[in-house]
């Protein structure tokens, strides 16, 4: 493979593939070699293809069988994946990269306890590789079990210090458990790891993490960048709003509930989140004229994470 020049590469193949008397075995690995080739050009469906050549020439290649999963699983058919992981590994049951596609493949389908078992695999078979630790973490986050995946993501983030994804996954779960100070830390990481991809998402939980603590200015900060990336965001106007509710800026709060208010009505798979709007209305002054809440100290806002958990959980099902 000619690295950086797979455009090159593949005329290359296709002359080799073009010289007479190549073997089978020869045959079989060069539609290998050109399936990846045109997979890195994201040409996916040629590199099949090529990777149904390659077997029907040699049927007993493990890797064959994990790179045409691996393209399967970017065409959007992970079913049809776990099928190619489970014959590599029936071939190569040391595998350990195609133990790790596979709980990709399995966490796609929601089938996390799957997933979960097919990176611990992974992770046995490749200790030193911080990848198969990154995807145990997060099915271990899918299943709540949020103490084990940062243990996993740190665990990750221990063999490779450059790994966005892990510090992206463990700042979620380090907010799941209130670890709100170190979720901003992580996604913090991971932002300046890759400060040329825009990450609404990410933003918005570091905001999410800095409301929490009532670290107002660099929470309104987060929240104005996030919906700059994404303005339709709803969960950024409606955090946004309980935020400066807490601060007593009531016109700014009612500004973004209403805002906000626009998308839960209109959208079937955010009505739910109404049955908790008295957590994001405006609250009343008491009989004695005194705004709601006066004396309380600043600190952390379990009510702002409660609201944030279901919010998410409303858009995750859309």
């Amino acid at each position: 493979m000619i690295r950086g020049q797979f455009d090159r590469a593949v005329t290359l193949y296709d002359e080799a593939l073009a010289t007479p008397d190549v073997s089978t075995f020869v045959q079989a690995s060069i539609y290998s070699d050109r399936g990846v080739a045109k997979w890195r050009m994201k040409q996916t469906r040629e590199a099949i293809d090529d990777f149904n050549a390659s077997i029907q020439l040699s049927p007993e290649s493990a890797t064959v069988y994990n790179n045409r999963g691996n393209a399967l699983m970017d065409l959007g058919h992970p079913e049809e994946a776990v099928k190619d992981f489970d014959r590599a590994i029936q071939l190569q049951p040391a595998y350990g990269a195609a133990y790790n596609n596979r709980g990709n493949a399995y966490a796609a389908l929601g089938q996390y306890e799957e997933a979960f078992q097919s990176f611990r695999k992974a992770a046995e078979l490749l200790p030193q590789s911080p990848v198969p630790f990154n995807g145990r973490g997060r099915t271990h986050e899918e299943l709540a079990r949020y103490h084990a995946a940062v243990r996993d993501l740190t665990r990750a983030i221990s063999l490779d210090q450059k790994y966005a994804a892990a510090y992206r996954n463990r700042a979620e779960a380090n907010f799941a458990i209130d670890n709100f100070s170190e979720a901003a830390e992580d996604a913090t990481q991971a932002l300046d790891l890759e400060p040329n991809v825009p990450q609404p998402k990410l933003v918005l939980l570091r905001a999410e993490a800095y409301a929490a603590e009532n670290r107002f200015k660099e929470a309104i900060a987060d929240f104005d960048t996030a919906l700059e990336l994404n303005p339709d965001l709803v969960e950024a106007y409606v955090e946004r709003g309980v935020l400066f509710a807490n601060n007593k800026r009531y016109d700014d709060a009612i500004g973004d509930y209403t805002r906000a208010s626009r998308w839960i009505r209109t959208t079937p798979s955010l009505r739910h989140a109404r049955r908790g709007e008295a957590q994001v209305r405006l609250p009343r002054r008491g009989a004695d004229g005194r705004e709601p809440g006066a004396g309380a100290q600043p600190g952390r806002s379990a009510g702002f994470a409660h609201t944030r958990r279901r919010l998410r959980g409303a858009r995750a099902r859309r």
